[in-house]
């Protein structure tokens, strides 16, 4: 009535402490359907992911993820920062440190991740390994060296006072040098290169071809004697991980190439 206080539940504050328990029951909803969304999109981030990394897993050997592993691996090998990170004692130790980095991402990666078949991480002695062995070590003897010769890229000179260090560098070159590079270009570029072409030939040049190209900076740029040299030698390499199925012994043969070349010959 006119006159009269109006009651507590007539005014504004009123009112809309009435509403209150509705506002706060609708914020509770639109929380949680943003939660829900939320998780949700992440779960479906994971399930993508995961998804991903079993395409990546499951693919067929020789994809091209496995091919860009491989040129990183070979790149870090090359022009690796590692040159820099351990410059002690007068950096001799990088190429060590690098080697053994590239090894294990490879080990990792292939042997452990990818369960790559075929790759002859292996050591040991097979029927017929020391004809193979020998034989290839005769070839490249017969065809490099007299084409090295004519080339003008070697120069018979032995160094017989250095003898006395063939042992320790024999073992150096073959874990550190020889074997790294066929586990790289044999065991997994030849074996790639052969199953994504179905073709064990073609497999075998391309990966030699490429063998050979990566010798092309050494010593200078561009190194076309180095890498033609390098590719036959590569072809051999190939021929004897084809025939024994061990990078054991296409390594022994890339160790003994270089161990003869470092006592018998300079470069030019």
């Amino acid at each position: 009535m006119p006159g009269e206080p109006s009651t507590p539940a007539d005014s504004p504050p009123a009112r809309f402490e009435a509403h209150q328990p509705l506002l706060g029951h609708v914020g509770d909803i639109q929380l949680t359907r943003a939660v829900d969304r939320q998780t949700d999109w992440r779960s479906k981030d994971i399930r993508h992911r995961g998804d991903a990394d079993q395409r990546f897993l499951s693919a067929a050997p020789g994809s091209w993820p496995d091919l860009f592993i491989l040129l990183a691996i070979w790149v870090t090998v090359k022009f690796g920062p590692s040159h820099w990170l351990w410059p002690y004692p007068g950096g001799r130790l990088a190429y060590v440190f690098t080697v053994m980095l590239a090894v294990n991402i490879a080990i990792a990666g292939f042997l452990l991740l990818r369960r790559t078949r075929d790759i002859g991480y292996t050591i040991g002695w097979g029927t017929h390994w020391t004809l193979y062995i020998l034989g290839a070590l005769t070839l490249i003897a017969c065809i490099v060296i007299p084409l090295g010769l004519r080339l003008h890229f070697l120069v018979y000179s032995p160094h017989l006072s250095q003898w006395k260090s063939v042992l320790p560098l024999s073992f150096a070159i073959l874990f550190f040098t020889a074997w790294p590079e066929e586990l790289l270009f044999r065991g997994l570029l030849q074996n790639f290169l052969s199953r994504a072409s179905n073709n064990n030939t073609a497999g075998w040049i391309i990966a030699s071809i490429l063998f050979g190209l990566s010798h092309i900076t050494n010593m200078h740029f561009p190194n076309w004697r180095y890498v033609l040299l390098a590719t036959i030698a590569g072809l051999f390499y190939g021929w004897t991980w084809r025939k024994t199925g061990s990078i054991f012994a296409s390594a022994i043969v890339h160790a003994s190439v270089d161990i003869l070349w470092h006592f018998l010959f300079l470069t030019h």
